[in-house]
Parts: C-alpha cells; sequence; structure tokens
C-alpha cells in the first residue's frame, strides 16, 4: 500500500509535475527528503528524533547498489570537503535543500521539463555529480537522481515483508 499508492503515485506524480515546470531546487528537495524518508521506512525508524542523517543514509545505499556511481560521488565528495560537516550527501545536498535552499558547496539544478518520469535517454550517469568544466561545482540532475530514485524503490519494494 504504502509504495504503491504513496511513492508510485503521489510521490512520483508530483516529481514529475514539479519536473516539467521547471522547478528545479523544489524536486531537488523534494527527491532529497524522500530519499530520507524511505529510509525511516526502511529502518523502522519513521518519526524518531534524530534519525535523519541514518535514514537518508539506508536509502542513499540502495541508490548506491542500483548505480554504483553514487558511491563514486560520495567518495569525491568526502575527499574534496575541506569542512568536516560538509564531507556526507546528507549533509551538503539533503540539508543544504531544506535549510539554506541551495547546497552547502558551489553548486547548480540540472532539470530537463521534457523528461518529467526521470526516463533519462541522454544525460548524465549519475544524478549528482562534480562538472567535468568546473571540477569544484557539484550538480544534482534531477531527472537523473528521479530514474535512480525509482531503481531504488525497486529494490526496497523486494525487501518488504509480503
Amino acid at each position: 500500500m504504502f509504495v504503491e499508492q504513496i511513492v508510485k503515485r503521489w510521490m512520483y506524480k508530483d516529481v514529475g509535475e514539479a519536473i516539467s515546470r521547471m522547478c528545479n531546487y523544489l524536486v531537488a528537495l523534494a527527491l532529497t527528503e524522500y530519499t530520507e524518508i524511505l529510509g525511516a521506512h526502511l529502518r523502522d525508524k519513521v518519526g524518531v528524533p534524530e534519525e535523519g542523517g541514518r535514514n537518508f543514509d539506508a536509502f542513499f545505499r540502495l541508490m548506491k547498489q542500483v548505480n554504483p556511481e553514487y558511491g563514486q560521488f560520495e567518495t569525491e565528495l568526502a575527499s574534496k570537503a575541506t569542512d568536516p560537516k560538509k564531507k556526507t550527501v546528507y549533509a551538503v545536498v539533503r540539508c543544504g535543500l531544506a535549510h539554506e535552499y541551495f547546497l552547502k558547496v558551489k553548486s547548480n539544478v540540472e532539470n530537463d521539463p521534457n523528461d518529467p518520469k526521470g526516463e533519462c535517454l541522454s544525460g548524465p550517469v549519475c544524478g549528482l555529480y562534480y562538472d567535468p568544466n568546473d571540477p569544484d561545482r557539484l550538480t544534482l540532475n534531477v531527472n537523473r537522481y528521479l530514474h535512480d530514485f525509482k531503481l531504488a524503490v525497486d529494490q526496497f519494494e523486494l525487501m518488504l515483508p509480503p
């Protein structure tokens, strides 16, 4: 019920509508919040205070399973960080968007409004990457992140009890 109704109908629909309307930062925030929310369900920690980072990381592990490029990105992010508080995807991306509206490093959010379902027939191989023309600029591509998020949801669904 939760995955079919809430995630695959409501979350996917809301994100798709926002992508098609070029609501770049709203989509980025939603996707990273959804990553944390699904991690809470995965860990059975919904509503438990002080678990946000661990919840995010739990679902992000599924993202890394379906696309190992996220693991490589995570390593690169940690190696570039000069501030110990900016070494994790949760801290830089999710918390930046949730608390400051922007990622906590030099960055941009990409969005192809013609790909509201995250089919990613072209584009980057990972939803989070450093721009090859500006190696200090982190890019969040919402279409690719959505694509990989959906694959991770499929894995999450397989982990649920029948």
